[in-house]
């Protein structure tokens, strides 16, 4: 079965002016900044591809350094190590999340997502932030959600139909779009991400081999969910002035389809040993292959970090979108 979007039902008849409006967001506007964009700040709301504990552990390959003054050589985590994308967009600026602070510098970049949030849970987000802070123009913040959402629509089915679960991904992605057009209109200067195909997860892998079709129908779902999104970003104040789009999901469908050009070795299998699970995963808890002719899993030769969470791959492919679309943006 083939699950795509009926232009009739879903009114999709504007997804191409959409499309083509977004990619004025996507595409800095057609210019370039006049004053280079220097934030005081980030702020990253979303789900748990932009979390990090107080530790400074992350949902993904944590990195490891080893202490050479020991015999053998005592290896230990270091936040700095296999970066999370927002890290990547704190970096290029020069500001500092407390979480991975060595150095005690001034902090100058906070996460408040949280593990497992869906697009209203982003919307508490900025609501519980806003009751005690405001937002101004010198502000950047990175917004990234709805894997968690998509994949709470997908187990309800076969209950519920496929319409109407496409429907509700579509609502969840207009929602979020909400939230963007939220934040401009605060004051802030925002990137988003539209989320990650979730058909091409290990954990939509499995769910074929027992149901072939499923994984198509996921990859349909997230479709939907970016198609409301970027339709409801036409409806951004100045567009592309406060508002940069990454279009993560066709780089993540690109990094599937020609992952030799990524240098990866395997976009399908979670890197993650089962009992190491995240965010307790490091370099040192990753799958050794032994059959002939593969390769031992490694923090950027694998793209999935366990079923449904990047590795730092991903996370470095996405942070430098994001980045560059935060330094080129004219905001």
């Amino acid at each position: 079965m083939i699950f795509k979007a009926d232009p009739k039902q879903n009114g999709w008849v504007r997804l191409g002016a959409a499309l083509l409006a977004t990619a004025l967001l996507a595409s800095c506007g057609g210019g370039t900044q006049v004053e280079r964009f220097v934030p005081r700040r980030l702020l990253s709301f979303g789900d748990e591809a932009s979390v990090m504990t107080i530790t400074g552990a992350k949902y993904s390959i944590n990195g490891v350094v080893y202490d050479s003054t020991t015999t053998p050589p005592t290896p230990s985590t270091d936040c700095r190590v296999n970066p999370i994308w927002i890290q990547n967009v704190a970096g290029t600026f020069g500001l500092v999340f407390a979480e991975c602070n060595p150095n005690s510098a001034a902090v100058t970049a906070r996460t408040l997502a949280t593990v497992g949030a869906g697009v209203n849970d982003v919307a508490s987000q900025i609501t519980q932030f806003t009751s005690g802070d405001s937002l101004s123009n010198t502000d950047l913040v990175t917004v990234m959600a709805g894997a968690n959402d998509i994949i709470a629509l997908y187990q309800q089915y076969p209950g519920q139909g496929t319409n109407e679960l496409q429907a509700a991904a579509a609502a969840a992605g207009d929602a979020l779009g909400a939230q963007i057009i939220r934040l401009s209109d605060l004051g802030a200067k925002v990137i988003v991400s539209t989320a990650p195909d979730q058909g091409l997860t290990p954990y939509a892998g499995k769910e074929d081999l027992a149901n072939p079709g499923r994984a198509a129908f996921l990859s349909a779902l997230s479709f939907q969910f970016n198609a409301a999104l970027r339709l409801k970003l036409e409806e951004v104040k100045e567009g592309g002035k406060s508002v940069g789009l990454v279009v993560f999901d066709e780089r993540l469908q690109d990094m599937v389809r020609n992952y030799p050009n990524y240098s990866l070795a395997n976009f399908n299998t979670a890197a993650c040993v089962t009992t190491a699970a995240l965010p307790t995963c490091t370099d040192t808890t990753l799958k050794k292959v032994p059959e002939s002719g593969t390769l031992d899993a490694t923090a950027y030769s694998w793209l999935w970090a366990d079923d449904l969470h990047f590795s730092p791959a991903a996370h470095s492919q996405l942070g430098s979108m994001a980045a560059s679309r935060a330094v080129n943006n004219p905001f």
